[in-house]
């Protein structure tokens, strides 16, 4: 049975990275610019970069037009505005200069740098062909297989925990895997009558999930019920920020009050929170514990990822490295020095993304570096990490205890385990959160534990497919962040436990025992998902029939559409 659920573990993951391999994206044209020459350059994004550097989706190849010179931007809508970026010369706009965004329409002249462009936008048959290709071209890539092998994986889960933890926690086993087959199917015909066929990344969440559970239940079976009642949430924000991040007029709109929501969490917890082993990330209310800086990381997505109009404002650099650093510098002042490493990872990401420059990224890195020093200098306890740090057997009984007995966890479960609930790891205090590499390890194997650790980076895989053709910025720079939470925590969990890294303390996403973790590593799940445009794959793109209704146009316009 054992040798069942690691087979099929390896097939679903197999088979979900081959249907995102296999199922790219199409460059879909929505545009065009003709210049003066008749030379045609096609609009295949949302967003579109006109320029005269290599990395400009329009590249004009003269001295006059600025490296970065205008933004072409289509919203859900499909109407189009143009944006100057702070050019040398500066954009006109049927002659006149553009100062702020504006629209444009059908047969009208841009002007950037003297090169004079003509826009023609697709007209509503075209879009309308383009639905239908999109439609015809995504037949036959159901996910029907991929639920019932899910399925099959689960059920063989609370089978063996069955048989190893008895009777007595049938009612617990039962509530915990029916939570999780009953939440994957709902979400599963949910998608389906979204008319949405790509369903690779909730497989694999829900796998992951699935595998969280048989932890909690070998740990602290009695925290399941907590744990179920998360995952739900979990799933419904998973929803309800695929709806909300289909329209990014809206997310322009709330950016900032979800960031200053964030800072205001950061901020109660400062006050407010519980000290726990020295970190104080911890807040209780009406009996019930969570953890906001994980809550906190959907809103530095949110604040960190702009629109290409927007990407090269210095005003929003300078003002993202504030709330950067004062996430950073809260959580160091909690002593989450593990979250706050994470946090700032994904900064550099965020900051590379936004301003290509090695320069900034250098910078920062420095400035972090000589704040790490001081943080080490100011805190003993964080230069004993560093100083066991590839040494935790010398010190066996005291500083590397928890690192030796993970190590020695994963040995003694081989390549296979010793069954579910069979381990004496989880009994180790943090086992199922900090340390739970060693509990799958120990009870399931490292080949398992290895693949848990391999969809983490299937997730990291899917976020750089869909950048390609992502609708815009904003969707291209929150999945790469969200897949760098994800990844950074990963590393530090298992390299971190396994002293490969000095220990830090933090959840692995999806596995780790931690209801407020679970949400969020839901939530962060649907940015990855928001930048998937392939055909009726994600929520993103909508499906023929249910188009966004656009705004009455004049008369001259809707002619133009229909030439």
């Amino acid at each position: 049975m054992h040798f069942a659920l690691i087979a099929i573990m390896a097939l679903i993951l197999i088979r979900c990275a081959f249907s995102l391999l296999f199922s790219g994206s199409k460059d879909e044209v929505w545009g065009t610019l003709v210049d003066k020459k008749g030379t045609s350059f096609e609009l295949t994004h949302w967003e579109n970069l006109i320029g005269r550097s290599s990395g400009a989706d329009v590249r004009i190849n003269n001295k006059s037009v600025s490296p970065v010179h205008a933004a072409l931007v289509r919203d859900n809508e499909g109407a189009w505005t143009v944006a100057d970026l702070g050019s040398r010369d500066g954009s006109l706009l049927r002659g006149k200069a553009i100062k702020k965004r504006q629209r444009i329409n059908t047969g009208d002249t841009l002007s950037v740098g003297g090169a004079e462009l003509t826009f023609t936008r697709t007209t509503k048959k075209m879009e309308e062909n383009l639905e239908i290709a999109r439609e015809d071209s995504s037949r036959g890539t159901g996910a029907w297989l991929g639920m019932v092998l899910l399925t099959a994986f689960v059920c063989l889960l609370a089978f063996e925990l069955l048989q190893n933890l008895g009777g007595a926690l049938a009612v617990n086993v039962l509530f915990a895997f029916g939570s999780v087959l009953a939440l994957a199917w709902a979400t599963f015909i949910l998608t389906l009558s979204a008319r949405r066929r790509g369903f690779e990344l909730e497989i694999i969440a829900f796998m992951l999930t699935s595998v969280g559970f048989a932890v909690c239940l070998s740990s602290d079976p009695e925290n399941i019920y907590k744990l179920g009642i998360c995952l739900a949430i979990g799933v419904s924000l998973y929803f309800s920020m695929c709806w909300f991040l289909r329209d990014q007029k809206r997310v322009n709109l709330l950016r900032v009050p979800i960031a200053a929501l964030g800072l205001a969490l950061l901020g109660v917890n400062l006050v407010s929170a519980s000290p726990l082993l020295g970190a104080k990330n911890w807040l209780y209310i009406g009996g019930v514990s969570f953890q906001p800086s994980e809550i906190v990381k959907i809103a530095f997505v949110f604040a960190g990822s702009v629109g290409l109009e927007r990407i090269f404002s210095k005003r929003n650099v300078v003002l993202f490295m504030v709330f950067s650093a004062i996430c950073v510098g809260s959580l160091a002042f909690m002593r989450d020095f593990g979250t706050a490493l994470i946090f700032f990872t994904v900064y550099l990401v965020i900051a590379f993304m936004r301003s290509g420059s090695f320069a900034t990224v250098f910078l920062s890195a420095l400035g972090a570096l000589l704040a790490a020093v001081i943080a080490i200098t100011a805190r003993p306890y964080i230069a004993d990490r560093f100083a066991i740090w590839g040494h935790a057997w010398e010190d066996a009984a005291n500083l590397g205890y928890q690192q030796t007995r993970t190590m020695t966890a994963v040995a003694s479960g081989g390549l296979f385990g010793l069954g579910g609930g069979k381990g004496w790891f989880d009994s180790i205090f943090a086992a199922d959160t900090d340390m739970v590499f060693g509990v799958v390890s120990e009870e399931y194997g490292f080949i398992i534990a290895a693949m848990c650790v391999f969809c983490i980076v299937f997730f990291a895989f899917a976020a750089v497919r869909g950048v390609k053709n992502a609708r815009g910025s904003f969707y291209a720079i929150a999945a790469c962040a969200a897949a760098s939470f994800y990844l950074t925590a990963l590393a530090l969990n298992v390299f971190g436990s396994l002293d490969m890294l000095p220990f830090t303390g933090v959840t692995f996403p999806f596995v780790s025992k931690g209801g407020t973790s679970l949400i969020a590593s839901w939530g962060m799940l649907s940015f990855i998902k928001a930048a998937d445009t392939r055909p009726m794959a994600s929520f993103a793109v909508l499906p023929p029939g249910t188009r966004a209704k656009r705004k009455k146009k004049p008369k001259k316009e809707e002619a133009d559409e229909e030439a």
